[in-house]
């Protein structure tokens, strides 16, 4: 066989063998099943808080409440705080929703906590794409009460606590009846009062935490058959079947072609001499 068309045949065979490597690879990493995420129920929870500073008669503010955004709480000019919370619910379908809540507030430090009051176990019925919960009757603040609570245990314990937190909890235990199925979650926005001392800031009252929300959603995976990807990979196979043994082969007859090397120099003189 000329040695062009061997060359020319090695060429052709190592292209389509690295062709047959590159699909044999790519059509195997396709799954023929693949798997589909469909979103059949969304929603989401929002809890607010919202609160009134009620303020002993002051120069700082000439008023007696003060409302978020109206300026920094004063622990020596107020007298409570009083607080409220909402809560809403987003459904994409109409939903009855069962709402088992109890709310609960805690004086915190590094070191200890306590409960100062709570609200008993309710329980709400409603129904609806949108539905809202208004809690109004939580205990307010009593800023002297907790000022006093510090103060004694100050004294029990010899640690003084120069900061600490009231933390105002409602655990809200949710049950929504949908008709792609059943939510069952727990929604606990909380509340932070931070009482604090600076030189640069005073007694102040730091309000964090006004805003909570949650989402979530009811799924279902669909399987999708892609029957293209056996065909790629029927396709891959025969050429693999085509390109490697005509590759072999080509190399076995380019092997067995190279010409002969060139007699030397030295044994043709000493041929003729003898």
């Amino acid at each position: 066989m000329n040695r062009t068309v061997i060359n020319i045949l090695l060429i052709l065979f190592a292209i389509l063998t690295l062709t047959s490597c590159v699909l044999l690879y790519y059509t195997h990493q396709i799954p023929i099943e693949k798997k589909s995420v469909v979103t059949l129920y969304a929603y989401a929870h929002d809890g607010t808080f919202d609160y009134i500073a009620a303020l002993k008669p002051n120069t700082m503010y000439n008023k007696t409440e003060l409302k978020p955004g109206e300026g920094p709480i004063f622990t020596r000019i107020t007298n409570d705080i009083k607080v409220n919370f909402t809560y809403n619910f987003e459904g994409t379908e109409s939903t009855n929703l069962t709402v088992q809540y109890y709310v609960s507030e805690y004086l915190e430090t590094s070191i200890w906590r306590r409960k100062i009051s709570e609200l008993p176990l309710e329980t709400i019925n409603l129904a609806g794409t949108s539905m809202s919960l208004s809690i109004s009757d939580i205990p307010p603040v009593d800023v002297s009460s907790v000022q006093s609570m510090i103060s004694m245990i100050n004294q029990e314990t010899g640690v003084v606590i120069s900061q600490y937190n009231v933390t105002t909890a409602v655990q809200m235990d949710i049950e929504a009846n949908t008709t792609e199925g059943v939510i069952n979650e727990l929604f606990v926005p909380t509340l932070i009062m931070g009482f604090m001392s600076s030189f640069t800031e005073g007694d102040i009252i730091a309000i964090e935490d006004t805003q909570h929300s949650k989402t979530g959603e009811i799924t279902s995976i669909d399987t999708i058959y892609q029957p293209w990807v056996n065909t790629q990979r029927y396709i891959s196979y025969a050429l693999s079947i085509i390109s490697f043994p005509g590759l072999l082969a080509i190399i076995w007859v380019y092997a067995g072609s190279k010409p002969a090397k060139p007699t030397r120099p030295e044994a043709l003189i000493e041929e003729v001499m003898e």
